[in-house]
């Protein structure tokens, strides 16, 4: 099988403040693991960077001549619905791709329409706001994420606020946000692959037990890309060993979520748990990370 893998060029992958360096490098990682993996099962494989020009990768796709498109496009120039745009091509080009298609990307690229959704089907989400209609009085802590981005971009230390200062001050700038209530217990994802019956892999969890005093059990972007930080050497990631019968719960939530949004291929279901210790889905994921 000849497979095409396609992932965001250099120039193509940080929006104009050059945030998603480090995640970028992440995808650069990923494109040698596929590659790799693909070629010792003895598949040919071409590599192509997509740009920032549509017109000139679609020409490049009409002509590949490919059996497969292993899609690693995550985002384009630092737009948010670029990865929905791509596998809109791919979809219209009739060329099979992996991972999940135009119309689930375009449902969870954005974290207030994809709350919106959970929230409507009874599925368990965390207390959420868009950033202009947070009521008062709120409840806090409360923790504030940009609406349209992924790999943690955006978020440090000072997302989770305690006092309406704080969240007024976070809500500054022309960023699309998402305010959600703040949850403090134990961290869950589980990755699902298939289709109509998705196969349910091992879950997956966040030890914070060594992040530092006065951190935060949160996975911010340094948590997650920054090796030399306190946040990343404080919290760390395993697999269980197998599937427990207590997360019964968690996966039947997870094969809710991924019917619900239509998800394919590979996805990835997060949950946190509230005071209580009862979880919530607090996002998907259909893009690999």
């Amino acid at each position: 099988m000849r497979v095409l893998i396609a992932f965001n060029a250099p120039q193509a992958s940080l929006d104009p403040h050059g945030r998603g360096t480090l995640a970028y490098q992440g995808v650069l990682t990923e494109v040698e693991d596929v590659a790799w993996a693909l070629r010792r099962l003895g598949h040919t494989v071409d590599i192509l960077a997509v740009g920032l020009d549509p017109r000139g990768e679609l020409a490049r796709l009409s002509q590949a001549h490919v059996d497969l498109v292993f899609n690693l496009v995550e985002s384009i120039g630092g737009k948010d619905y670029s990865e929905t745009c791509f596998a809109a091509i791919l979809q219209w080009l009739d060329l099979p791709f992996t991972g999940a298609g135009p119309e689930a990307l375009a449902l969870t690229c954005n974290k207030n329409i994809a709350h919106g959704i959970l929230t409507a089907h009874g599925i368990p989400t965390p207390r959420s706001w868009t950033g202009w209609d947070v009521p008062d009085p709120v409840e806090f802590p409360l923790i504030i994420k940009p609406a349209c981005e992924d790999g943690s971009i955006g978020i440090d230390g000072s997302s989770v606020v305690h006092d309406w200062q704080q969240l007024k001050k976070g809500l500054r700038g022309d960023q699309e946000l998402i305010v959600q209530e703040y949850l403090p217990g134990e961290e869950a994802t589980i990755a699902l692959m298939g289709h109509e019956q998705p196969q349910f892999l091992l879950m997956g969890r966040i030890d914070y037990g060594g992040m530092p005093s006065g951190h935060l059990p949160i996975l911010s972007y340094r948590a997650k890309w920054v090796p030399t930080s306190p946040e990343y050497l404080g919290s760390t990631p395993y697999w269980d060993d197998e599937l427990l019968e207590e997360d019964k719960p968690l996966r039947e939530a997870a094969r809710r979520v991924f019917h619900l949004f239509r998800l394919q291929g590979y996805s990835r279901v997060d949950f946190r748990a509230d005071p209580k210790g009862i979880p919530t889905s607090s996002t998907s994921t259909p893009t690999p990370t």
